[in-house]
């Protein structure tokens, strides 16, 4: 019986580590994907059919096609268990937006009006982290807000509201290796702590194509990786193998 069960359990641990395996491989693909994105391959054939070229595409700073809002430092004193929530940076950890993360919430009666507007998080901003572990890349996150929540951005933390181009093309930029290796080359901080600030990140240039070849690429984008989430949740099985064991 005792080698039955070890017989289950190895079964079960080989079956885990090929899931993880799995895992890893969708996360390489994934950069491969976006680095092809911004470099042109992606929509080779595209343009080719379209009679564009890849000189076309133009450089431009973050800055000249999108409005920055740096993030308020709000008084960790006043926030209380309702209200108004304050986007931490916990609650863009890994690129998701968690809001039962150490929620935190303010009184909105206990806000100036410049604040808030200022602070406040609209539908199609884009957030991005600005502070974490030195040399551990554990920041730099970028979050889509799809929804119209009421909710206010904290320190540390900067708003893009992109114009003049496609919003999903800039998160898609700021999600790829070709941005997060720039980004993390102005590292600045002590032994543990890291930051980039916001002034860099403005002057960070996106390689920028006409409006119809940035949709297309994000047309593409969100193809792929809507069919790579759906495979990722069929790997995605640790947790019920654990449970299998117990």
């Amino acid at each position: 019986m005792v080698d039955r069960i070890e017989s289950l359990f190895s079964k079960l641990d080989e079956a885990k580590e090929k899931a993880q395996t799995a895992l890893d491989s969708f996360e390489t693909r994934k950069a491969a994907i976006l680095h092809k994105a911004f470099t042109g391959e992606l929509t080779a054939k595209w343009r080719e059919e379209n009679g564009v070229v890849l000189e076309s595409w133009e450089k431009k700073p973050l800055n000249k096609i999108c409005n920055f809002r740096a993030g308020y430092a709000f008084d960790s004193k006043d926030f209380i268990d309702s209200g108004v929530q304050i986007i931490r940076m916990g609650n863009l950890y890994n690129g998701v937006l968690d809001l039962d993360r150490n929620p935190v919430f303010m009184d909105k009666k206990d806000i100036e009006d410049k604040v808030y507007y200022k602070s406040l998080i609209c539908q199609g901003d884009i957030l991005l982290t600005l502070t974490g572990t030195k040399y551990k890349r554990d920041y730099g996150y970028a979050v889509l807000i799809n929804d119209n929540y009421e909710m206010l951005l904290n320190q540390r933390i900067v708003a893009l509201t992109p114009e003049q181009c496609v919003t999903n093309y800039i998160y898609y930029y700021l999600k790829s290796n070709i941005f997060r290796d720039i980004f993390f080359s102005n590292e600045t901080g002590g032994v543990n702590k890291g930051n980039v600030s916001s002034k860099f990140v403005e002057k960070i240039e996106v390689k920028l194509p006409a409006l119809p070849e940035q949709t297309e690429i994000v047309r593409i984008l969100d193809n792929i990786f809507a069919k790579e989430q759906q495979a990722k949740e069929l790997y995605n099985v640790s947790e019920n193998i654990d449970l299998m064991k117990k």
